[in-house]
């Protein structure tokens, strides 16, 4: 019996020590553009590698918090290209003839309220490296085109 409670002892140590998968940090900041808030814009932190997404969105002064589904809140640790996206949509859908059918071509149009090129992970050109047991609070000043 002396012998075993050192080995019991050992491993249940090293369990308790063991993490099991990458861990979610709680990640907020603000968005700007040439200084002033975005508001209603869509964030979303995408891990390098592995694709794990977590997004939010922006309230009036710019601020954003973000979420990890299913898992929780934050984004999870490691290395992220960071979006940043706000268009109106200014389409035309055409005309509706008697028939149900749609006459008239339709005509697709984005006015883009921060440039287009943040909303694309390879092009916008914004990383963040979130580490556990750091503060979370990523600020980002987008400029326009």
């Amino acid at each position: 019996m002396r012998t075993l409670l050192p080995i019991v002892v050992i491993s249940l140590l090293s369990l308790a020590g063991c993490e099991r998968g990458p861990r979610i940090v709680p990640v907020s900041g603000v968005i700007t553009l040439d200084g002033k808030p975005v508001k209603d814009a869509a964030v979303m932190f995408l891990s390098t590698p592995g694709g794990r997404v977590a997004t939010g969105n922006t309230d009036a002064a710019g601020r954003y918090s973000l979420t990890t589904h299913p898992s929780g809140n934050g984004a999870y640790e490691g290395t992220h290209t960071v979006t940043v996206t706000l268009y109106r949509d200014e389409s035309s859908p055409g005309t509706n003839t008697p028939e149900g059918a749609v006459s008239g071509s339709s005509l697709v149009k984005f006015v883009w309220l921060v440039p287009e090129k943040y909303s694309r992970p390879s092009e916008s050109g914004l990383t963040a490296t979130v580490k556990y047991g750091e503060k979370g609070n990523y600020d980002f000043d987008l400029k326009s085109e």
